[in-house]
């Protein structure tokens, strides 16, 4: 049980840091109602990072991160010009960006089917063997985002947010791969809307990464796709039981969720 424990902590902690800034991020999206974006600036970070290791094979984690952050970067510009400019379709044309660019990165792989083994890694993820220089840079991506969303919070910079969903995403992305992320960032939230609580919606993930990662470990399943149905069972279990103490107790009216 000892070693165990030793082994999920530090998953486990990489967790926790990534629900910090995926929360208060996730409510934002779903508010907005562009869902997509986190697909599709993930995708942006997936294209950045194979094409940088086709174009320098062996090249370090700085430079991987590195091109990682400029294409995400380049996909916050596109995702703030569909926001500004296509309210009344973005969603549809989020999607849209998030086929294309997943269709390009599907192009790549077949010019060099030595990068399958990455891609398969991105949508997947690797959490349960998070090292502590991961969780190292995993730290400081989540301490740069708590400091964009600090400055679109106090003085409503909206490219503030999208900076914050880019930083986050592109790090989280290459650790717990794309499945997660998305359903780390969605599903929470999502509870935190139908409970009016923040609170909840923490616990739901909590939740889900101890129990998916646990899971993971005793019965030797992937530990992305664990956790992500824990994240999920757990948001139906909370949601549900909050629903029936809801209607127990006679209060008629949701509060929305502040971030």
């Amino acid at each position: 049980m000892m070693l165990t424990a030793e082994i999920l902590l530090m998953p486990f902690v990489a967790g926790l840091l990534v629900l910090a800034t995926h929360l208060p991020l996730g409510l934002e999206v779903v508010r907005r109602g562009v869902v997509f974006m986190d697909l599709a600036i993930a995708q942006f970070a997936i294209l950045g990072a194979i094409l940088i290791e086709m174009l320098l094979p062996n090249a370090s984690i700085n430079w991987l991160l590195a091109a990682s952050v400029v294409a995400s970067c380049m996909g916050v510009g596109l995702v703030l010009l569909v926001c500004q400019y296509a309210t009344l379709y973005r969603e549809a044309m989020l999607g849209s960006i998030y086929v294309f660019t997943a269709a390009v990165v599907l192009i790549l792989i077949s010019i060099d089917q030595g990068k399958a083994e990455h891609l398969t890694r991105m949508l997947t993820g690797d959490v349960l063997w998070i090292d502590s220089h991961s969780l190292l840079r995993l730290s400081i991506f989540t301490v740069l985002s708590w400091v964009l969303m600090g400055l679109f919070k106090r003085f409503k910079w909206q490219l503030g947010f999208y900076m914050a969903f880019a930083l986050s995403v592109t790090y989280s992305v290459q650790l717990l791969g794309i499945y997660l992320v998305f359903a780390t960032l969605i599903v929470p939230a999502l509870v935190s809307f139908a409970t009016s609580s923040t609170q909840w919606a923490g616990i739901t993930g909590i939740i889900g990464y101890a129990a998916g990662l646990f899971t993971a470990l005793w019965l030797d399943w992937p530990a992305g796709a664990c956790v992500v149905v824990l994240l999920v069972l757990s948001a139906m279990i909370i949601t549900l039981l909050h629903s029936v103490v809801f209607k127990l107790s006679g209060t008629t009216r949701l509060k929305q969720p502040t971030s």
